[in-house]
């Protein structure tokens, strides 16, 4: 893709490669309105990643390293739905939620550099967030923004006892599921 350039997908966008394959991929961005799914040897590169629509989206990275440049949520309505442990392992690496739910569904989320939140953010209460090499909850960790004036998060799966302030102790809007336990401490 040349700077500049956007590269729309209506349906899903799979990586694969051959055995003896690398693909990088550089500049632009690509625009998704399906699934996302990493099954070859991507090997990073500048590209940003930008979830669009209003179907629910999943995220699956089974192999090689995603693409580099910053992940962006952009929905009218759905959400995007970690499939696997997902690692944006790119340095400088940003993943934001501008409008639209991220869903961890119960799967680990590291970010190399900054997790900003400005819509919603789904979790179980299991998923261990690392931003910035640090696991430190939000209200800690400079890199790891819940917005004070717009952000919701979400607790749900009744089987899963959640520690609430692993993840903040400050909050705009806090949901918990109904029959849940949760922890504070």
């Amino acid at each position: 893709l040349g700077a500049g350039d956007v590269l729309l997908v209506l349906g899903n966008l799979t990586f694969t490669t051959n055995s003896n394959e690398s693909n990088i991929v550089n500049n632009g961005t690509i625009q998704v309105y399906g699934n996302v799914t990493y099954d070859g040897v991507v090997n990073g590169g500048t590209t940003q990643l930008t979830f669009k629509g209003t179907a629910d989206q999943t995220l699956i990275r089974n192999a090689g390293v995603p693409l580099g440049g910053k992940v962006t949520i952009e929905k009218t309505s759905g959400k995007v739905v970690l499939g696997s442990n997902v690692n944006f392992s790119t340095v400088g690496q940003d993943f934001v939620v501008n409008y639209g739910t991220l869903d961890l569904a119960g799967f680990n989320l590291q970010i190399n550099d900054e997790l900003i939140i400005f819509d919603k953010l789904n979790v179980k209460g299991s998923e261990t967030i690392t931003v910035n090499g640090s696991t430190a909850t939000a209200d800690l960790n400079a890199n790891f923004t819940l917005s004070a004036t717009s952000s919701t998060v979400t607790y749900y799966d009744s089987a899963i006892t959640a520690p609430v302030t692993n993840l903040a102790k400050t909050f705009c809007n806090l949901t918990f599921g109904a029959g849940k336990f949760h922890e504070f401490s």
